[in-house]
Order: C-alpha cells, then sequence, then structure tokens
C-alpha cells in the first residue's frame, strides 16, 4: 500500500498529486485557524491539516516497515525494536486522530469525506 501511494503521488490524477496538496506551516496554521474559528476554508482536494497526516502515515508506515524488515534480518538490536516500536504506535495514534479530523471535517464542511476517499469525488462549493 506505502508503494502504490508514493506511486499514485508522482503519477496519479489532480488531486491525489503530491504536488497538488504540499502542505507548508502557514498553510497548515491559516487551516486550523478557520475551524477554530467556525469558518473552515474549503478545499475540494486535501486540506492541509489532512496532507500533514498523509505524510506522517507515509512516513511512519515507511520507518515500522523498514525497521520491521530490519528486526527480522537481525539488523540493528533493541535500538531497531524501540525505532519499530515507536513508528508504529506513532501511526496508529495518527490514525485514530486522522479518523476523528475526518468525522470533525465532515461535520463542519456538511459533506462525506468518507465517501469523498472510496469515490474520489467530493462536492465543489464556491
Amino acid at each position: 500500500m506505502i508503494a502504490f501511494r508514493l506511486l499514485w503521488g508522482f503519477v496519479g490524477g489532480g488531486y491525489s498529486r503530491f504536488a497538488e496538496f504540499l502542505p507548508t506551516p502557514r498553510k497548515l496554521v491559516d487551516y486550523l485557524k478557520s475551524l477554530i474559528s467556525g469558518k473552515p476554508q474549503h478545499h475540494v482536494g486535501h486540506n492541509p491539516a489532512g496532507a500533514v497526516a498523509i505524510f506522517l502515515l507515509l512516513g511512519f508506515g515507511i520507518v515500522a516497515a523498514a525497521s520491521g524488515w530490519a528486526i527480522y534480518e537481525d539488523i540493528g538490536g533493541h535500538l531497531m525494536e524501540e525505532l519499530h516500536e515507536g513508528a508504529s504506535n506513532g501511526m496508529m495514534a495518527l490514525v485514530v486522530l486522522h479518523i476523528a479530523g475526518v468525522i470533525v471535517s465532515s461535520w463542519l464542511h456538511h459533506q462525506n469525506l468518507v465517501l469523498a476517499m472510496i469515490t474520489g469525488w467530493k462536492t465543489r462549493r464556491s
């Protein structure tokens, strides 16, 4: 899945490409402020918080997979085990946070973001 998502981030269609939703600290702060103010910015593609989650999930997944392989091959010892456990726990925590974010964002935007993630289609607002 990680390899597919990395590939899809470079060759996929429109809003799935990393270049389309590359988050910056400024974009993230502005988006989070808009959520707190109750007037959330609408993004047809990924919002900055979702974009950060995607990159972190990919990073945690890569680290967990690589460290798991290293443990299996008896490389790195205890340090690799700690790295694997930390990456795995970080990924699980981020998945929970991401799901909560999708639920909150769906409610705030009055959109079914789960359906949009499955179908790739999201309504455009003016």
